[in-house]
């Protein structure tokens, strides 16, 4: 069974083998990055040895070597294997579709009058060429959320292919309870959920659907990247960014 794709301009036929082949490399890069952060660690227990030393005679061996676990071992694993998966990870496979596919977005709002109107502003923006459904869900604001989508709806007047739908629920279900509303409520196949304080770049969805359409059969779901907006606000944010 073959899947055709647009990668680069160009239509390619890719069989089954390509993906046994991409997943077998795949997992050499996990391997290889595994490997090195083992080493890494191993050389930083080795360039340790005198301050685990000097640190256990002033307090107890078995602290020392809890302390440095977890502030120099533990972390620099980590950090090594990030750090070599990023250097080993592939170029991202994108491919143009036939055809852009249907799309509805959910939006999930909780007293968002403040932040709404950029979201949805974000979101007329989007360069996307397929049909897009926006559903925004608010779950029971108290304030005007609902009213300030409304207002908004002027920035679809000239996009036929758009519809923003205002759906305000009465009693607060939470955000898992809002959106399974909206499942229901979704006409399309492929759903992206964003919260209402969330701003989309504008080939976000364009560059989530080519991502789709270039990965394996039987792939269900793919995710974007999220940037915290105000980074310098609080040590909350930082901590998130």
């Amino acid at each position: 069974m073959a899947t055709t794709i647009d990668a680069g301009g160009r239509r390619e036929d890719i069989s089954d083998a390509y993906w046994r082949k991409r997943d077998r490399r795949r997992r050499r890069r996990f391997a290889g990055a595994l490997a090195f952060a083992f080493a890494w660690m191993i050389f930083s227990i080795w360039l340790s040895m005198p301050w685990l030393s000097d640190l256990g005679e002033l307090s107890h061996p078995i602290i020392a070597l809890f302390v440095l676990t977890f502030i120099a071992y533990v972390p620099g694993f980590m950090n090594a294997f990030l750090l070599m998966s990023l250097v080993l990870r592939p170029d991202a496979r994108r491919a143009t579709p036939a055809s852009w596919p249907s799309v509805t977005l959910l939006v999930a709002a909780y007293n968002e009058e403040e932040l709404i109107a950029d979201t949805i502003r974000s979101l007329s923006e989007l360069d996307y060429q397929g049909p897009l459904e926006i559903i925004v869900l608010d779950d029971g604001s108290s304030d005007a959320t609902t009213a300030q989508v409304e207002a908004m709806s002027h920035l679809f007047d000239a996009q036929p292919l758009r519809r923003l739908i205002p759906v305000r629920r009465e009693v607060n279900s939470g955000k898992a309870g809002v959106l399974n509303y909206g499942l229901e409520m979704a006409s399309h196949d492929l759903v992206v959920t964003i919260d209402a304080d969330t701003l989309l770049d504008r080939r976000s969805l364009t560059s989530m659907i080519e991502r789709l359409e270039a990965s394996p059969p039987g792939t269900m779901a793919i995710a974007g990247t999220v940037f915290v907006g105000n980074t310098f606000a609080s040590w909350v944010t930082k901590m998130q960014q």
